[in-house]
């Protein structure tokens, strides 16, 4: 896994979901990250969402949020299969078995529609994929999905338009599938699974990948009687047998033949309800078969020439008599242009609303804007022929782009308003009478000017009408509008909903208010401005000292009735405000670090400073950390560990051991915690200890059995399988990952760096040494095994093929020549 990881994981600070099956099986993946990615990062940030955790919203916020230059991993049950989009996902790992070509879709599609910057990728650890379907079938749908969205004008809809299969270990798993079944199962042994089947099923329509629960791959068993009945292939099936497959139902038909019978009746039926065949890509109908991808996929071997065994001229006649479409394109442009013409009749034009589609779901804004852009680019004659544009043009089609067709819109009320003002000069709210915002135009054409993107063209139009390029400062504007009101007034009590001159100017006050306090992060006011809006009686509270009051006397009220702060949480004060929510407020506040000096006085006074204390961050988190050392005697808390409360201890302790490393002391993580966690067994360094542990164990385990040639499944008494150790320590070596210390201190106890194929090799090649220096050829029994063992017999006939096809080295080759491999190869 280590080595898959380091190998394909290329953007290694990137965004991955890890896929399980349930909460423990989450938790046995989650036990191996540092072993499985830490070639990757050794330092990965953990996440964990599933239904049941309290946690999961914040972690998967959180997940979302990091962009730090660490490796994320989010591990997840059944919560992003669907419904759920994540931005800038680097890929999905397939931990998770399942059936359900949905769930396997679902999984891998938050890859594939993660965003048009990535090249996302796709672990598949459990070889789902071949329990589902074919890659190349899965291709097709990808492909035919494409073009349908291109020819339905939805190319927006479209992320990714291929993938590959970079690398596969399948070979050697499909061979040891066949030679197990070879060995294992007998004739009468697959006669009684296929009766089985039969009596639950009531046929024999095995898909071909079909196993029975015991692992014997029944649908290829039956394929195979076929192929013997037919003389296609060598085999015993004599007439007896034959009576007996029949009885259960047996078809000699071949499975693609059976395919064929039951997608064309699913088909007749879907014709005689709809009266055509024009099926979406994706319909599956009641009994469960995917005649959408049937059909598309017909589609394809027919256009391409490929598949003609399957779909032959017969076939081809049948589905013609049931209204089968072979050219999906032809029939959108009908069914588009239809809807089209429909839409001119009642609207005397085809000027579409942005994003109009009609009411049976055809988005017939989206297929025009593609049409007049493949005009506009000289594309359009590879999609459509003259007639098609000459139909188009007879319903008034205008093929500007339509920012050059709402751009004209806009002059053109420009000039009516012109005519009639004889200036431009438009305030930026101002709506005309035809309810266009030619305010909000005209400033967005000043706005273009100013940034240089606007057309000389369109510069010398506006000209023509005295177009007034720089406006006036808008705040000395606005403060002018204020000004203006004090004045006439006395005071800046401005009703709510009043304007001058198109300009809301108590909106504009609030604004500044916010702007004062920090609350608009990009803008900000001078002091000059700031003493200008003095000077007109600006209250920059605006009566929200005189709220905070009223509420803080409701405390105070509160608590010399009740002799406490544990105000419930619907409780209304004589105010109308609810007394729980402000408290809260207050907390954050005081410990945010926002609170005037002059309000923490005055709630320290009334005693509600110690009862925020009595629930600061510090004191929740070290209660947690304390009731965990005392259970477990240990800090060693697992990233995903979240309390009976739902605190999430793991992963803040290891944002503690993140700062700690960077050196970070915070006001959090002070010196004199430091030392309180330390005392309940805190662990800053993992890397460090996760080492004195392991090396702990071997040395236990070298002085015991006087070496490190650890057997695959040893397990030391706490559950550790020390052979792996043993094998990371390994391929950290060869990597030059290791600490030279620390190699070192293996080599004291013997470790053998060596690979286990090396040192395996030289078992066999020292046995069977021994067989030929004692008999004097290596024409050894293939069931042959050593004094240690060792199947010597079945090793030996393995080296011959390899020395045969050249995948032995060449001091193997030779090493193995001195004993008499070549002999055994010539006879």
């Amino acid at each position: 896994m280590d080595i898959i990881f380091d190998k394909h994981i290329e953007d290694r600070t990137g965004k991955y979901i890890i896929f399980c099956s349930n909460i423990d099986h989450l938790h046995e993946m989650q036990s191996n990250v540092a072993s499985w990615f830490g070639k990757v990062d050794a330092d990965p940030h953990i996440y964990t969402v599933y239904a049941d955790s309290a946690a999961t919203s914040k972690e998967f916020e959180q997940f979302k949020q990091d962009e730090s230059n660490h490796l994320k991993l989010l591990f997840a049950i059944d919560m992003l299969n669907e419904g759920v989009h994540v931005e800038n996902v680097s890929g999905v790992i397939l931990f998770r078995p399942t059936v359900s070509p949905i769930i396997y879709k679902q999984q891998i599609g938050r890859a594939l529609s993660a965003s048009k910057t990535k090249n996302p990728i796709i672990f598949d650890i459990v070889n789902n994929i071949e329990n589902l379907a074919a890659i190349d079938t899965i291709q097709d749908e990808m492909r035919l999905a494409i073009q349908y969205y291109r020819f339905r004008g939805d190319s927006r809809f479209i992320v990714n338009d291929r993938f590959e299969v970079i690398d596969e270990v399948k070979d050697a798993k499909e061979m040891f599938d066949k030679l197990n079944d070879t060995l294992t199962a007998s004739w009468d042994t697959m006669y009684e699974y296929a009766e089985e089947y039969y009596n639950e099923h009531g046929n024999l329509e095995v898909p071909k990948k079909y196993k029975t629960k015991e692992g014997y791959s029944l649908g290829t068993w039956l394929q195979t009687q076929r192929k013997v009945y037919k003389g296609e292939q060598f085999g015993i099936l004599g007439e007896d047998r034959i009576e007996k497959l029949e009885k259960i139902g047996m078809t000699w038909l071949s499975f693609t033949d059976l395919s064929w019978n039951k997608h064309y009746e699913a088909a007749q039926k879907y014709y005689a309800e709809h009266n055509d065949l024009l099926v979406p890509a994706t319909y599956i109908d009641e009994s469960g078969i995917r005649l959408g991808g049937w059909i598309a996929n017909l589609r394809t071997y027919r256009k391409t020439g490929s598949n003609s065994a399957f779909i032959t001229p017969d076939r081809i006649k049948k589905l013609d008599s049931i209204g089968m479409v072979w050219d999906v394109s032809d029939s959108i442009w009908e069914q588009n242009y239809s809807a089209l013409r429909e839409y001119y009749k009642e609207n005397g034009d085809i000027n579409l609303p942005t994003g109009y589609k009609t009411n049976d779901g055809i988005r017939l804004f989206t297929w025009l804007q593609s049409i007049k852009s493949a005009y506009r680019n000289n594309r359009l004659s590879g999609q459509y022929g003259e007639e098609q544009i000459a139909a188009l043009e007879t319903l008034g089609i205008d093929w500007r782009t339509n920012n050059d067709i709402s751009w004209e819109r806009g002059y053109l009320r420009a000039k009516d308003y012109f005519d009639n003002c004889g200036n431009l000069d438009v305030p930026a709210t101002f709506v005309d009478s035809q309810g266009y915002r030619l305010g909000r135009w005209i400033t967005v054409q000043r706005d273009k000017f100013a940034s240089g993107k606007m057309k000389q063209e369109r510069i010398d139009r506006l000209d023509s009408l005295s177009m007034i390029w720089v406006k006036e400062d808008p705040w000395e504007e606005r403060f002018a509008l204020a000004k203006k009101y004090f004045e006439e007034h006395g005071n800046l009590e401005i009703p709510p909903d009043y304007t001058d001159n198109g300009i809301w100017v108590s909106k504009w006050l609030s604004e500044q208010r916010l702007i004062r306090k920090g609350k608009r992060k990009s803008k900000s006011l001078t002091n000059e401005q700031i003493k200008r809006l003095d000077s007109i009686g600006m209250r920059w509270d605006k009566g929200e000292n005189v709220k905070w009051i009223n509420q803080f006397e409701d405390v105070k009220e509160y608590y010399a009735i009740y002799g406490n702060f544990d105000i419930p949480v619907d409780y209304v004060s004589k105010h109308g405000k609810k007394l729980a929510d402000w408290i809260i407020r207050q907390r954050n506040y005081y410990f945010d670090g926002e609170m005037p000096p002059e309000r923490i006085e005055l709630i320290k006074s009334i005693g509600l400073i110690e009862k925020f204390e009595e629930s600061s961050p510090w004191r929740v988190f070290y209660s947690e950390a304390k009731k965990y050392y005392e259970k477990n005697g240990n800090l060693l808390v697992p990233s995903s560990y979240v309390t009976e409360n739902g605190f999430t201890l793991g992963t803040s302790i290891a944002n503690l051991r993140s700062a700690y490393r960077r050196g970070k002391r915070t006001g959090f993580l002070t010196e004199d915690r430091i030392q309180l966690l330390n005392s309940i067994g805190m662990v800053w360094d993992m890397l460090q200890y996760v080492w004195e542990r392991n090396y702990s164990l071997l040395k236990k385990y070298y002085n015991t059995y006087g070496n490190l040639n650890v057997p695959v499944d040893y397990v030391t008494e706490d559950g550790t399988n020390l052979y792996y150790i043993v094998d990371n320590f390994k391929k950290a070596c060869r990597k030059g990952t290791i600490k030279e210390e620390q190699k070192e201190a293996l080599e004291k106890l013997g470790i053998d760096w060596r690979t286990d194929k090396e040192i395996r090799w030289e078992r066999g090649y020292n046995n069977a040494k021994k067989y030929y220096e004692a008999n004097g050829n290596l024409f050894i029994p293939v069931i042959y095994e050593s004094e240690d063992g060792h199947r010597t017999g079945l090793w030996i006939r393995a080296q011959r093929k390899k020395y045969y096809t050249e995948k032995l080295s060449d001091e193997q080759k030779n090493l193995l020549k001195q004993i008499g491999i070549e002999e055994t190869i010539i006879e």
